[in-house]
């Protein structure tokens, strides 16, 4: 059966007014700006939706106004669908997005967050000094070689920021380098155009930043991560909650391994990419990774109709569960006197047993709350087997994800 990763974009996707339908739409999105107004100290939806797109593309407001819109629109998407992904991939900010999404990071700490970042990411270059680069038409290998021979008396020159696709990249560096770049790409027969950003990110030039958000991402809490995230840095899901501060601080001077990121998705078998976000640089990025997989957005929600799975699926994935569930409950220890054991585990573990032997008898409609009441049975095991309650929730997550396929 398909899987389906929600994307969530980074800067150079905001334009002003960026949001507004889904805000006049929707009580709760209206709710959601007006938490991160308070937390940010400032009118969210006005600057979003104002005229102003200079102020907007300033890297300290595009970040907290990228990440809420998104955040809302990933809220939207539960309440009107409600299926659940199988992963989440951010490109730069939207990876913050993700983590918030997730549940990692309370959504009005990501906000404060990021605004805290895009401060220090504007103040690690003086204005007019740094300067991004979209580049097609020419190879990785070659570009590679570009940015090599970019720097001058030797000084470090430009770096490849994003690998986006295999046509698509993305180089950042001091505006000398980026403009020998320009005249080097356009010889080779390449295009390049300027990025919409106020700094040169994920380079050499954000070392700096980078040492400012690791003692600012030190201040926080993090919790598990109810969907597999997929890193930036590494194209390969975060282990657990403990990667975050390691990965987001080496993110910030690292390329965006985005291109390796799906096709890692695509070899776990994903074949629905939700893009969370606005206009759709991320599902025109797919189109050139993988023609055959389809990118929705969330501004076509009426038009979007999730893959219904077939019967046998469904029951495959029933099956699937209980199976998780009956394994989680063997593989746990047990603690308890002789008559706790036969009063409290046994019966439960038994129902599973009968339950997996009737499988085959049990209809598409009712299957999903046989999911539900499995996955029960399971919390009840673990409860009196007195497994911790964290433990409790980190087996849970992946066995209750997959109701979302019933």
């Amino acid at each position: 059966m398909g899987k389906t990763v929600f994307l969530f974009p980074g800067q150079g996707s905001q334009f002003a007014g960026m949001g507004k339908q889904l805000y006049d739409k929707y009580s709760m999105v209206s709710k959601i700006y007006e938490e991160a107004s308070d937390a940010l100290g400032y009118d969210l939806a006005a600057l979003s939706f104002g005229a102003d797109e200079n102020k907007l593309s300033n890297t300290e407001y595009t970040q907290p106004a990228l990440l809420t819109l998104s955040y809302s629109m990933f809220r939207v998407y539960m309440q009107e669908i409600g299926n659940e992904p199988d992963y989440m991939a951010g490109h730069s900010l939207g990876e913050y997005t993700a983590l918030a999404c997730s549940g990692a990071i309370p959504f009005v700490k990501a906000v404060t967050m990021v605004s805290h970042r895009g401060k220090i990411m504007q103040k690690a270059v003086p204005h007019g000094e740094g300067s991004m680069l979209v580049v097609r038409g020419i190879s990785y290998s070659y570009l590679n070689h570009l940015c090599n021979l970019s720097g001058v008396m030797g000084k470090r020159g430009a770096e490849i920021a994003c690998y986006n696709s295999s046509e698509q990249f993305v180089v950042s560096g001091d505006t000398n380098s980026i403009s020998c770049m320009e005249r080097q790409i356009k010889q080779a027969g390449g295009e390049s155009i300027s990025l919409r950003v106020s700094a040169p990110f994920h380079c050499h030039l954000m070392n700096r930043a980078a040492l400012d958000l690791n003692q600012e991402l030190k201040k926080h809490t993090y919790h598990y991560l109810q969907y597999p995230i997929v890193s930036n840095v590494t194209s390969k899901p975060y282990k657990s909650e403990n990667d975050i501060i390691p990965l987001l601080t080496k993110q910030m001077t690292s390329t965006i391994k985005w291109y390796d990121s799906m096709l890692f998705l695509l070899a776990q078998g994903v074949d629905q990419f939700i893009e969370l976000g606005p206009g759709q640089v991320l599902g025109r990025l797919m189109k050139q990774i993988s023609k055959q997989s389809p990118a929705y957005l969330i501004e076509h929600i009426d038009n979007y109709k999730p893959k219904e799975p077939e019967e046998s699926e469904k029951l495959q994935v029933y099956v699937q569960i209980i199976d998780a569930c009956l394994a989680n409950a063997v593989s746990t220890e047990n603690i308890n006197l002789d008559d706790d054991y036969t009063n409290f585990v046994f019966p439960p573990y038994e129902k599973l047993k009968r339950m997996k032997d009737e499988a085959d008898k049990e209809t598409g409609s009712n299957l999903r709350q046989r999911g539900i009441e499995s996955i029960e049975l399971l919390k009840a095991i673990l409860f009196f087997k007195k497994v911790n309650v964290l433990e409790v929730e980190s087996r849970l997550a992946p066995i209750q994800r997959s109701l979302s396929q019933l």
